[in-house]
């Protein structure tokens, strides 16, 4: 009975059940094999959720890939399909302030150089800054993606280097795009379009990982969503640029006043005067 039991045992080692959340890569004898018999999702050497049948242990092992959380004190959890995040630029703001660019965002900002904006109309014809030759800006761009492919992520680096493998080739290909952005368009309307500009380049970055025999390799991951969370100045050039904004409203200000003056003025001499919101001022 106890021979029978311990067999019963061990033949149970060669039944796998896949959870939902989870992709894994069966490996027999060390290298990747395919289950005897599958009764949920398979896709070429990786299964997905559902019950295998695979050769008993310890001849075959069943490898499923742990996502690393950012608190050092948590534990890792065993899935594939979940949603991680790659976060890009400089770290998110702190919860308990408001976010201006007047204060401190977070405790060690990252900044990012970029092309300054033109100023004036150059005697060429072309437009340029003679003031500086590149600028700060601090951009947060949180990069959403899961695991395509389980056996491409795995081969891709040792499990504690993953992630920092990705991380700076991010930040790597971040900095040469950032370069050649101008910052009137960071700042203004056009960032919207930042995320998806990078998240294209992500794609093809890490579809052409370097490989250790000199080539190229898929880093086994697919981008689900780019954004740019926040985009800022240095906290010391901030009043620069509000600056800007006040002379701007300031010059719509002289320039109201000015219409209101040569009304009036043109009013005790001339017949009467339509304005521009269709009033009409007579003598």
């Amino acid at each position: 009975l106890i021979a029978v039991a311990l067999l019963v045992a061990w033949s149970m080692t060669s039944l796998v059940v896949i959870e939902p959340h989870q992709r894994a890569m069966v490996l027999a004898f060390g290298s990747p094999s395919k289950p005897l018999v599958s009764f949920g999702a398979r896709d070429g050497d990786e299964i997905g959720p559902g019950l295998h049948v695979v050769l008993p242990w310890p001849m075959t092992e069943v490898y499923v890939p742990r996502s690393v959380p950012e608190d050092p004190d948590a534990e890792a959890v065993m899935t594939s399909t979940g949603v991680r995040v790659l976060r890009l630029g400089t770290n998110p703001p702190k919860e308990d302030e408001a976010i201006l660019w007047t204060n401190e965002h977070t405790v060690e900002e990252r900044y990012s150089l970029v092309q300054p904006a033109p100023i004036g109309q150059q005697n060429d014809g072309s437009t340029g800054s003679d003031v500086a030759a590149l600028s700060l800006v601090a951009v947060e761009i949180p990069a959403q993606y899961v695991i395509d492919s389980v056996r491409s992520y795995d081969e891709l680096a040792q499990p504690d280097h993953r992630d920092t493998l990705l991380d700076v080739m991010g930040e790597r290909m971040l900095m040469q795009f950032m370069a050649s952005q101008r910052i009137d368009r960071v700042l203004g309307a056009q960032r919207t379009e930042l995320g998806e500009q990078v998240g294209r380049r992500l794609s093809e970055v890490f579809s052409a990982m370097p490989g250790a025999d000199g080539g190229t390799r898929d880093a086994g991951i697919e981008m689900l969503h780019v954004g740019v969370a926040g985009v800022h100045p240095p906290k010391d050039a901030a009043p620069y640029f509000e600056r800007v904004v006040h002379a701007g409203q300031l010059r719509e200000a002289k320039v109201e006043a000015a219409k209101e003056y040569a009304a009036r003025t043109l009013n005790t001499v001339a017949a009467p005067i339509e304005r521009e919101d269709g009033t009409v001022i007579t003598p």
